[in-house]
């Protein structure tokens, strides 16, 4: 079973699924295709999903023996792939496992626990912190979708938001927050290099990563702390559809 980490807000629609009820997730690529020109979807095979590029045709690069224009990558959550949701909870001075999960509290009770049990020792935590053992939600994978970030339904970015007049605003704060901070790249444990995942150009340059430490050079590359960086701005996601077993 692998794991995924999701949202307060995605955590509170999936304490109510049954078993059945069907979730989409979405996922940052790891590995990004050709940032230009045009892209199509292909689902013929289980674990890839190729990606048609001009640019790849042109270049002549063969992909595992694809055509020369399909540009073909590994997906992390494959068809048929057990999902376990790790989710933000709350953890007792006394044990290590959850003795509640953040997603079942209302905002009244969630706010009545903060005045209660912080000062007791309780502490709120990530759900990256989630012991195995404890999730208590598993979904399968049964289908996948590639698309840019701006190309997502906008139902797909609804529990992701907490203020639902503004959608599309939200989501990008929200994943700019989540995506945009340059991620360090280590070779034989050194930093060579960071990486990062903005919404878009535009919204990279607002945030304060772009103001505190990034720097563009003249050939149009950019660095930040003094180390190249790569920007994949309007980045692709993948779509994961799953049912709650």
């Amino acid at each position: 079973m692998k794991t995924i980490n999701v949202s307060d807000e995605q955590a509170s629609i999936i304490a109510k699924h049954n078993k059945g009820d069907i979730f989409t997730f979405l996922a940052l690529l790891k590995e990004q295709p050709p940032s230009r020109d045009t892209y199509y979807n292909r689902s013929d095979l289980h674990d890839l999903y190729k990606i048609k590029s001009d640019e790849l045709l042109m270049q002549n690069k063969f992909n595992w023996g694809s055509s020369p224009h399909d540009w073909i990558i590994k997906l992390q959550y494959p068809k048929g792939t057990i999902l376990g949701i790790r989710e933000t909870w709350w953890k007792s001075p006394e044990i290590d496992i959850p003795d509640q999960y953040d997603a079942d509290l209302s905002d009244a009770d969630r706010k009545n626990a903060r005045r209660d049990l912080l000062p007791l020792g309780w502490k709120i935590m990530s759900s990256a912190t989630m012991p195995h053992e404890a999730i208590r939600s598993q979904y399968e994978v049964i289908g996948n979708e590639v698309k840019r970030v701006q190309d997502i339904n906008i139902i797909h970015m609804m529990p992701y938001d907490k203020d639902k007049d503004r959608t599309i605003e939200c989501f990008k704060q929200w994943f700019n927050a989540k995506y945009a901070k340059p991620r360090p790249v280590r070779k034989n444990g050194e930093i060579v290099k960071y990486v990062c995942y903005p919404y878009d150009y535009e919204s990279f340059r607002q945030s304060k990563y772009y103001a505190d430490n990034v720097a563009p050079w003249s050939d149009g590359t950019y660095e930040y702390k003094g180390l190249p960086l790569k920007i994949h701005a309007r980045p692709f996601l993948n779509l994961v559809e799953a049912r709650k077993k």
